[in-house]
């Protein structure tokens, strides 16, 4: 809220109306032009900023009926969409819980031979073991990959961490030795998805930050 010392009253920018449940419709419609026409408001490419005098504001609210009927269908239909988000994360979580673990039957022995033989020259053993965990997420990858097809839905960049969370779990409970590794793979993910709220629906990306990379 803003005032302007020439008038003393209080003054509304749009951004305000809407954080109170106005969309750009009723202030059209109920208030109309702006009281007051300003200076730029920052980040709106030289654009004048709008103000309405929030007495008036007031005063629209309790006076227009119409008005107290569209904040009702507003608040229910955000209250519905929340609803439908979480409903839809909760299934997308489900999905991830339930899907089955690969069986790792491979011996470390000869898992570790192949990392060797694709290399060509000696390397130090937690080389080895990083690379080791990396073949096997890259057998897994496929898996991680379907989820492109829920790609417009809420959680989808969660899902895909936690589902390879999963799996890098199992390969430490199946591989003892690949173990510190493979959790602290977990970790480095876990740290990134802390970085990704708000990106539930970039799925690609959330997938390229999320590489394991050497």
């Amino acid at each position: 809220m803003k005032s302007f010392p020439s008038s003393g009253a209080r003054f509304l920018t749009v951004k305000e109306l809407q954080s109170k449940g106005w969309s750009r419709r009723m202030v059209t419609q109920y208030l109309g032009e702006p009281d007051h026409v300003g200076t730029r408001i920052p980040g709106r490419a030289g654009r004048p900023g709008k103000f309405y005098c929030a007495d008036r504001v007031r005063r629209v609210e309790a006076m227009e009926p119409a008005l107290a009927a569209e904040f009702q269908l507003v608040r229910a239909f955000t209250q519905r969409n929340e609803q439908t988000a979480s409903a839809r994360m909760a299934s997308m979580l489900e999905l991830i819980q339930d899907t089955q673990l690969p069986v790792l039957d491979q011996s470390l022995d000869d898992l570790l031979f192949e990392v060797r033989r694709s290399l060509g020259t000696p390397v130090a053993a937690d080389v080895e073991y990083r690379l080791a965990v990396e073949k096997l997420l890259g057998t897994f990858a496929l898996t991680v990959d379907a989820l492109d097809l829920f790609s417009w839905h809420a959680g989808v960049c969660e899902a895909r961490i936690r589902l390879r969370n999963r799996f890098l779990v199992h390969v430490s409970r199946t591989y003892p030795l690949l173990g510190e590794v493979a959790l602290s793979l977990v970790a480095n993910l876990q740290v990134d998805q802390s970085k990704l709220k708000g990106a539930t629906h970039e799925p690609h990306s959330c997938l390229q930050r999320n590489r394991i990379s050497d």
